[in-house]
């Protein structure tokens, strides 16, 4: 009942891990959190529908579950996976700070990117434009969806009747 504007998580997460498929990738993991949150399960949900639509195989050992949606915890994560999982060529993180701790593991590890491993984030946060080497992201259109807002509240404030819309 209430008016919402909205990235589309779940395209964006099949846009990424197509991208990933076209660079020639097949074990893409997730960087993801545990919990109930609906933007985050989109994304997840269009890394298995990109894994479904181009007929590769969806092998829960690539979703990894971090403890917090920080570099910290990305970091800590991706650590953890790359010494123990030689296999994972690209990695989809759910959000641009995880991301960025994935390229500092990455690092650690002795992993190049691109090289060795593709890393792709979520949301192009300032943070995305300093990375080192940079970080590839999916852009919301967060200008773009303010203008949307102001629009519609002007719309409902010439006419209060007017339904909630989802744009």
């Amino acid at each position: 009942g209430i008016d919402t504007i909205q990235m589309d998580n779940k395209q964006g997460a099949i846009t990424v891990v197509e991208h990933l498929i076209q660079l020639g990738h097949k074990q893409i993991g997730i960087l993801t959190i545990a919990g109930d949150r609906p933007s985050i399960g989109e994304r997840e949900e269009g890394w298995k529908a990109a894994h479904f639509k181009n007929n590769l195989p969806l092998n829960k050992e690539l979703i990894f579950q971090s403890e917090s949606l920080t570099f910290q915890g990305g970091y800590e994560k991706v650590k953890e996976v790359l010494k123990k999982n030689k296999k994972v060529t690209a990695l989809f993180c759910v959000n641009d700070e995880m991301a960025a701790g994935a390229l500092r593991a990455a690092r650690e590890v002795g992993r190049q990117v691109p090289q060795d491993l593709s890393v792709v984030g979520f949301d192009n946060i300032t943070m995305s434009n300093y990375t080192d080497p940079p970080l590839t992201t999916v852009s919301a259109a967060k200008e773009y969806m303010g203008k949307l807002a102001v629009t519609r509240v002007l719309e409902m404030i010439d006419n209060k009747d007017t339904p909630a819309r989802r744009l």
